[in-house]
């Protein structure tokens, strides 16, 4: 399943060219009819080997509707860029050219249309020029084929070609699926219908997905493409979902995305630019040669298939922008946008949506700190393509394929080691081939993948780590997840790290700088030897010890000597790690033991064997599933 659209000056011939093709008319609106110009997107296919089906987007050609050919410009595997052999390239050939660079970079076959009103030199003369031209902005040189939608001369052979650039180039169908609505409407019987094209992986009738965004959950009703209902839509394809009725108004520029998929989704934006098409300048300069791209500007964002009015502000660090939209806008990381002038047809800049999230003055100076170094990280972290990762374009940078490449991954991660200390890489994920390159990242291997430190967060977290395990009687690994700000897999990397270099002790369930403990009072040392000599029967206040001993016996617990039970009853340290030790040895993760077995190792009676249980589930070394408990990996009770 494909996807063509077209692209070109107004009156060259788009939308008969379409109908040439497929037999459909793509005008849809009284208004386009009355006016004999398309000022809104139409739709029509046509059947490919096999029968399978190639969409066709038609796009208006006048600059007035610029906003309309972008928002059909995003999601195609092939345009039909359409120049009329007695104009020639004219501005909006131009203007097109660029937005397909900027929004899809699809595949390109140039349309010499109206063939039939030159002689054959001219026709040439006008592919030439074509191909030079848009070859400049594309970075490609376009193949051109001859044909006239009024005669029908050269249709068949441009069909043809279109389905030999297609076909042979058949992707894997992998990830979520997702769509950017372009169309909402009402059928009798289906209730809110949602159209546009389908990318990422297959969607079936009653799969859930989001709508962006807003957040909200959506089951699918019933499936259409190409007019026909079907139980599971393919990408790439155009896609009708009959959905029941949203909270939240559906419109045009909104994103439904399988459940789970990864989202960015809010109104402000971190973008990173990428030279404008045909140039090695990020933006156009005004008449005095200063960049257009200032603190506080006014734009018109395009994103998918949405338009917004939107205010940007570049970074300190060249080719990183602030973009903060007039309302929510959602897409997927790494999704190419276009800036136009307010109210005009210039291009102001293009580039990739890298992160979301509203940022105060103190993120933006952390942001403008680290941006300079994300280049030279993010090329040692992967083969970032084209000006994403610092490089030059290939041959082929122009027909990359927008949410099927991967080439602003590693500008992400490089962006997320940078900003937010570390980032994983999970087990076989792409990584450097040179764990050491580039100089400052620290990797760290641990049970959940491998984690990525820059040198300078590395020693941060390492420094909160010590402090915490520092203070009287150590930490527990919760205490220092939370004083770090690490999750569970990065925190217990970076503990591994630290234990190997000796930075760290383990004494049971907590971490300790290594080195004498502190001195013990007169009464904490007799509770202790107290404890020691009571074993599992363990010292209760008010029990077998006076009530006023339960503060002596926190300050114990405290300092890593002593740990309380759920029943109120203290033990030292010693005869915990002896008793939970016996209930583990020589299990391995993932097994299961009734309460009975652990007794039996232990030689506990039931009022103690389960707040001891009890107690190695709150060090996550094990966990209850019904009557039994099952052991965790090592990993995630270090």
């Amino acid at each position: 399943m494909f996807v063509v659209g077209t692209a070109g000056h107004v009156d060259h011939g788009k939308t008969a060219l379409i109908r040439a093709l497929t037999g459909i008319d793509p005008d849809r609106l009284p208004e386009e009819k009355a006016r004999g110009m398309t000022t809104d997107l139409g739709f029509a296919y046509f059947e490919g080997p096999g029968g399978e089906c190639v969409g066709v987007v038609d796009v208006p050609g006048h600059e007035r509707f610029l906003r309309n050919m972008a928002a059909g410009a995003w999601g195609l595997d092939l345009a039909l860029l359409v120049v009329a052999a007695d104009d020639g390239w004219m501005a909006q050939s131009r203007t097109h050219a660029r937005i397909l660079a900027s929004l899809s970079a699809p595949d390109v076959l140039l349309a010499i249309n109206k063939i039939d009103a030159v002689g054959p030199e001219r026709a040439e003369e006008v592919a030439r020029d074509a191909a030079e031209k848009a070859a400049a902005l594309l970075g490609f040189r376009p193949d051109a084929r001859f044909v006239s939608a009024r005669t029908g001369e050269g249709v068949p052979e441009l069909k043809g070609a279109i389905l030999e650039r297609l076909f042979p180039d058949r992707r894997r169908l992998s990830g979520k699926p997702y769509l950017f609505v372009d169309r909402v409407f009402t059928l009798s019987g289906a209730g809110t219908v949602a159209a546009g094209t389908l990318r990422g992986g297959p969607l079936s009738v009653k799969d859930e997905l989001v709508l962006w965004p807003a957040g909200e959950k959506v089951r699918v009703r019933s499936l259409q493409t190409y007019k026909a209902g079907t139980e599971l839509a393919l990408p790439v394809s155009r896609t009708a979902l009959a959905l029941p009725k949203p909270r939240s108004e559906l419109r045009r520029g909104d994103l439904l995305a399988g459940s789970g998929m990864e989202v960015l989704s809010g109104r402000e934006f971190l973008c990173l630019l990428e030279p404008l098409p045909g140039d090695t300048e990020l933006c156009p300069r005004d008449e005095k040669g200063r960049l257009l791209l200032r603190p506080g500007l006014e734009a018109e964002l395009v994103l998918g298939s949405a338009r917004r009015d939107a205010v940007v502000s570049p970074y300190r660090t060249p080719g990183w922008l602030r973009v903060v939209s007039s309302e929510p806008l959602a897409c997927p990381p790494g999704q190419p946008f276009a800036l136009l002038r307010r109210g005009g047809t210039e291009l102001l800049a293009r580039g990739r949506v890298m992160a979301e999230g509203a940022t105060d003055i103190r993120a933006r100076r952390t942001l403008d700190a680290v941006l300079p170094g994300v280049p030279a990280l993010a090329a040692g972290l992967g083969s970032a393509r084209g000006s994403a990762a610092g490089g030059e374009p290939g041959a082929d940078a122009g027909r990359r394929i927008p949410g099927e490449d991967d080439g602003a991954v590693p500008v992400r991660r490089a962006l997320e080691i940078l900003s937010r200390g570390w980032t994983l890489f999970e087990p076989g994920a792409d990584r450097p081939s040179d764990p050491a390159a580039p100089q400052n990242l620290r990797v760290l291997t641990g049970q959940e993948g491998r984690f990525f430190f820059s040198a300078e967060s590395f020693d941060r977290f390492r420094v909160r780590l010590l402090e915490t395990a520092g203070k009287p009687g150590g930490a527990v690994r919760a205490e220092l997840e939370s004083a770090s700000g690490l999750d569970t897999g990065a925190c217990s990397a970076l503990l591994g790290a630290l234990e190997a270099e000796k930075a760290l002790e383990r004494s049971g369930p907590r971490w300790n700088v290594p080195g004498p403990g502190p001195k013990l009072g007169k009464e904490e040392a007799r509770l202790e030897a107290l404890l020691i000599r009571a074993d599992a029967e363990g010292v209760e206040p008010g029990r077998n010890v006076p009530q006023q001993d339960g503060r002596t016996l926190k300050a114990l617990c405290a300092l890593g000597r002593a740990l309380a039970l759920d029943t109120g009853v203290f033990w030292h340290l010693s005869v915990y790690e002896r008793l939970s030790a016996a209930v583990l040895a020589g299990r391995a993760a993932g097994e299961r033991f009734s309460v009975g077995q652990a007794k039996d190792r232990t030689g506990l009676s039931r009022k103690y064997i389960l707040p001891l249980l009890n107690r190695m589930e709150d060090e996550d070394l094990v966990k209850r599933e019904g009557d039994v408990r099952v052991v965790l990996p090592k990993g995630a009770r270090d």
